[in-house]
């Protein structure tokens, strides 16, 4: 809910405070997102052409890094009405171990560790909100690099879309939108990071187990999901000095959408190394995801304190793949099963 206001203020039933983000003009706000995951195959199956079936034994580890400095302009009605956001730093880290598996022997064997960057590093955003358009308008500080850059910037950084809409007392609980799960596990929306799959074999992209793939979840959950994500106030207490609303957060949802263009855009990037053409005809991708979390709301600042959320994944992939090499023409299908593990940091200063 991109520019969604939260209410002015939400007061804890039976005191003076208030959980709202009305941050003081002008303070300098750095906050710093961390996403560790991991995933491995806990089930395979390839079938190419008429030949045997593979196995697939994968194991991907990732850390995603996200920094930036937001310089407060004004703050009307529970949004920022206008502030400019520098992308400090963005990274993402993956390493893999990948091993198919024809007949019980293996076929490709490849560990590696690869990353990604983005041009929006280093770089100043300023976001204004526009009244009429009821949504933000983006324009870099300075003559930055490409402006569609600015097209999947996500405003909220400050998980507003997590507070509670009326008066809250100690235990009370309230229900998020599922498809706002996005803005916990991949925070600023598409921040332009790319990431080189590592692989030195193309049939293993090919086949739809492109290790890197499966860390950006910017991607793979944009669908969004069904289910609960469901908040809870559970009380007030000092964190580093300051008075903060304690929110648990329980997460438990399901969704999945046909992905197959996305997958054939990624084919694009090995084009130069596939002999032949392929074409993604089927690529219907599921998850699971539950967990829980703590958030932490500065009463005194009016803005996010901290965040850290731990959730178990599934990510179930069946495709299809057409490979056309000139000598012959086969289909390539693939049904992989994922398991693991997700953790997101916030740290506020």
């Amino acid at each position: 809910r991109p520019g969604e206001a939260v209410p002015d203020g939400v007061r804890l039933a039976g005191g003076e405070e208030t959980i709202r983000f009305a941050p003081e003009e002008g303070a300098t706000l750095v906050k710093v997102f961390t996403t560790e995951g991991e995933l491995s195959v806990t089930d395979s199956e390839i079938l190419v052409g008429d030949q045997d079936s593979a196995e697939v034994d994968l194991e991907v580890t990732w850390t995603r890094g996200l920094e930036v400095t937001d310089e407060v302009g004004a703050v009307e009605g529970g949004r920022s009405t206008k502030y400019t956001r520098t992308y400090e730093s963005l990274d993402h880290d993956v390493e893999f171990a990948l091993e198919v598996l024809v007949d019980g022997q293996p076929e490709v064997q490849e560990s590696a560790d690869t990353s990604g960057a983005s041009e929006l590093a280093g770089e100043a955003v300023v976001f204004a909100w526009d009244e009429e358009a009821g949504s933000y308008r983006r324009e870099f500080a300075e003559e930055g690099p490409d402006l569609a850059l600015l097209d999947g910037l996500v405003e909220d950084l400050d998980l507003r879309f997590l507070l509670p809409a009326g008066e809250v007392e100690v235990g009370d609980s309230w229900e998020v939108r599922g498809d706002d799960l996005l803005g916990l596990v991949a925070p600023g929306g598409d921040v332009g990071l790319r990431i080189d799959s590592g692989l030195a074999a193309w049939e293993p992209v090919a086949a739809g187990i492109e290790p890197a793939f499966y860390s950006d979840l910017q991607a793979l959950l944009t669908p969004g999901g069904e289910g609960e994500l469901s908040c809870t106030f559970t009380e007030v207490r000092e964190s580093d000095g300051t008075r903060v609303a304690v929110i648990d957060i329980e997460v438990e949802l399901s969704g999945g959408e046909d992905l197959s263009e996305l997958m054939q855009s990624r084919l694009a990037a090995i084009a130069d190394r596939v002999p032949g053409d392929l074409d993604v005809t089927q690529a219907d991708v599921t998850f699971e995801i539950d967990g829980d979390g703590e958030l932490l709301w500065d009463l005194a600042g009016n803005h996010l304190a901290g965040l850290d959320l731990d959730l178990d994944v599934t990510i179930e992939v069946d495709r299809a793949v057409e490979v056309d090499t000139g000598a012959e023409a086969m289909e390539v299908i693939t049904a992989v099963t994922f398991e693991g593990e997700l953790k997101q940091t916030v740290e506020v200063r």
